[in-house]
């Protein structure tokens, strides 16, 4: 199993990546359909996030570590995002 580029970011409650029941943004289905992150990047730009988009530098492989360092402020919550493969649109995410 691999993840594809995973996406880190700090950011305050009134950022959601996702909503369990709820159907999926199209920057969300972008990266679990094909691991792509650039449009949650822009989105978490846009509302004030602290990010960090792929610190492994391209997949991170079962064994394999990484680490993320960013000024959070005062920024509460962390999501961590990526696509698992091999598997068709299986994702792993962390929001809170």
């Amino acid at each position: 199993m691999y993840f594809t580029p995973l996406l880190v970011a700090a950011h305050d409650d009134s950022i959601g990546l996702f909503e369990v029941a709820m159907p999926a943004s199209t920057a969300l289905t972008a990266r679990a359909e094909g691991g792509a992150i650039d449009d949650l990047v822009a989105e978490l730009d846009a509302a004030g996030a602290v990010s960090v988009a792929n610190p492994a530098a391209g997949l991170l492989g079962r064994v394999s570590t990484t680490t993320a360092s960013f000024d959070t402020g005062a920024l509460g919550r962390l999501s961590i995002v990526a696509m698992v493969l091999p598997t068709n649109d299986g994702f792993a995410d962390l929001d809170g």
